[in-house]
């Protein structure tokens, strides 16, 4: 049921979620041309009015606009400071003055040198159209056109009017930047956006795909904890109470009554290890907690007389220390009985023979939590493990000389249980002298 609603939300609402990203990148994209577009048409304008500016229109009405211009001073001059415009622009490259006459646009010089097979002589006409220099000739504003094809090329160009002492125009500026580059660079920083929200959709796909094999293994994992705890659970609890039955029946031979007690010894093994790993299981695969008004203090007062017959097992004195009010908290009973019960019972089982477990319970300064410790004077835990008792699956290295079996998975279950009760819980131990384990839960008050 759930992994099915899982995939029918996702049906639309995924392909929505990604059309939305390339949506925004590509929007994202034809702003970043745009502005790029815009910037780099405004850097061609500036610099055409800075040329225009810092020519002396006194060298231009001199000129002709034809072939003798070549031997003028003021051509040579005008010429240079082209060509040096033309070096201190090295994204440029025609750097040029032009006119306007009966027959057409016209050049009055370039930054061309003589031999260059794309040098413009003096009077030679302008054989293409351009709307810049027209508007800036005729009208005297400055402009950029492109990309435009000409004989020499593809380019993006900027133009400004040349104007005389008398207001009067006298030519026009021209500088040229390769339309392919040009565009280029546009389309660099454009592809940026779109690149990154093809990224973001690839990511966001691979999340779905994480997401769903991780609800599909959930289902499955909730399905076999629901299986096992059915097909294993019950008929190990059965067998159990059978050789329980069995082990009080006077009638059997002393024989048969040992090997009855040894197969209930192991069955009961068998059903606590069964428990560890399914509880373990089962918690990591439940959604959330469902939880209820609970008082601590009848919880661990119930714990500890269900722990009886062991502690007089062992010959271990349990002695409780708690408030004398209700210990009120929101949580899951059953959850906060399997953490007392786990933690009360190892103390008891790791207690040397005739100690004492202390259980003891308070609120903190701030009224916040309640803490509660279990301290026992046992065997303690060796320091250079302390970090991997809450890891699953581990046990300490100086358990196994009492012969007492276990999964090492009941504290890391009772670390699951206790943080998501938003509390915490921490550990002290001296290796033959106990260990004390302090659970910290919020207080409802």
């Amino acid at each position: 049921m759930k992994l099915h609603f899982f995939k029918s939300r996702y049906q639309w609402y995924f392909p929505v979620f990604i059309g939305l990203i390339l949506v925004v990148g590509v929007v994202a994209s034809v702003y970043v041309y745009m502005k790029v577009n815009e910037s780099g048409r405004a850097s061609l304008l500036y610099r055409a009015e800075t040329i225009a500016r810092s020519i002396d229109p006194e060298e231009i009405t001199v000129l002709q606009g034809g072939p003798s211009d070549v031997y003028l001073s003021e051509y040579l001059k005008l010429k240079k400071k082209l060509q040096a415009m033309r070096v201190a622009n090295p994204d440029s490259r025609f750097v040029y003055i032009m006119g306007k006459k009966s027959a057409g646009l016209f050049f009055y010089a370039d930054s061309e040198n003589p031999d260059s097979e794309d040098y413009s002589a003096p009077g030679d006409i302008y054989q293409d159209e351009s709307p810049a220099f027209e508007t800036a000739l005729t009208e005297g504003e400055a402009g950029t056109e492109g990309p435009i094809k000409d004989s020499f090329g593809n380019w993006v160009t900027g133009v400004a009017p040349i104007f005389g002492n008398e207001g009067e125009i006298v030519g026009a500026v021209g500088i040229d930047v390769s339309a392919s580059s040009y565009t280029a660079r546009a389309i660099t920083y454009a592809v940026v956006p779109i690149l990154l929200s093809i990224l973001l959709s690839v990511f966001a796909y691979a999340g779905l795909r994480i997401n769903r094999a991780e609800k599909k293994w959930i289902e499955l994992r909730t399905q076999f904890v629901t299986m096992a705890s059915h097909e294993l659970r019950s008929p190990l609890t059965g067998l159990l109470w059978a050789n329980q039955a069995l082990s009080k029946n006077e009638s059997l031979p002393r024989e048969q009554r040992k090997t009855v007690n040894e197969m209930k010894s192991v069955t009961g093994h068998l059903l606590e290890a069964v428990n560890d790993i399914l509880d373990a299981a089962q918690f990591e695969s439940e959604a959330k907690l469902v939880v209820d008004d609970c008082d601590l203090r009848s919880i661990v007062r119930g714990v500890v007389k269900d722990q009886e017959f062991a502690a007089e097992s062992r010959d271990v004195q349990v002695i409780v220390d708690l408030p004398q009010e209700a210990m009120i908290m929101k949580g899951s009973e059953t959850k906060l009985v399997r953490v007392f019960n786990n933690l009360i019972s190892n103390a008891i089982k790791y207690s040397k023979r005739g100690g004492e477990v202390r259980v003891s319970g308070s609120i903190d300064a701030e009224k916040k939590n309640y803490i509660l410790k279990i301290k026992d004077n046992g065997i303690g835990i060796p320091e250079n493990e302390l970090g991997k008792i809450f890891d699953g699956f581990y046990r300490g290295s100086n358990v196994d000389s009492l012969k007492i079996k276990g999964t090492g998975l009941g504290v890391y279950v009772v670390k699951q249980i206790v943080e998501a009760h938003l509390g915490s819980l921490s550990l002290k131990s001296n290796e033959g002298q106990g260990t004390e384990v302090e659970v910290t839960l919020p207080c409802v008050l």
